[in-house]
């Protein structure tokens, strides 16, 4: 995915309904997206998937090869950042751009 892709796909989040996953998901909020869309516009291009999550937060995952991470964009600015390939949490805490950066540096 390019980073239209993600914005577009992003800021289409807000249309979504009460309830959108038939387990009271609730859709992010206009400031969670906004964040969101800025972040992905700072960082490379190597975007891989992005999709709501049920309580108001947005994944964003970026892949290089076989090595992808996942992060989690809360709606308090806390970010998870997860390693799918060696399953764990690389970081649980306050979004700190110089954080992600090392970790999508780390990807290259």
């Amino acid at each position: 995915m390019n980073k239209e892709e993600v914005v577009y796909k992003i800021h289409s989040y807000l249309n979504l309904p009460e309830n959108w996953d038939s387990y009271g998901g609730i859709a992010p909020t206009l400031e969670n997206v906004e964040f969101v869309e800025k972040v992905v516009d700072k960082f490379p291009d190597n975007l891989y998937f992005c999709c709501p999550g049920p309580n108001g937060e947005i994944e964003v995952d970026w892949r290089i090869g076989d090595i992808e991470i996942e992060v989690f964009f809360e709606e308090n600015s806390t970010i998870l950042v997860y390693d799918k390939l060696e399953g764990l949490y690389l970081y649980d805490g306050k979004f700190d751009e110089s954080v992600l950066k090392k970790f999508l540096d780390d990807l290259s």
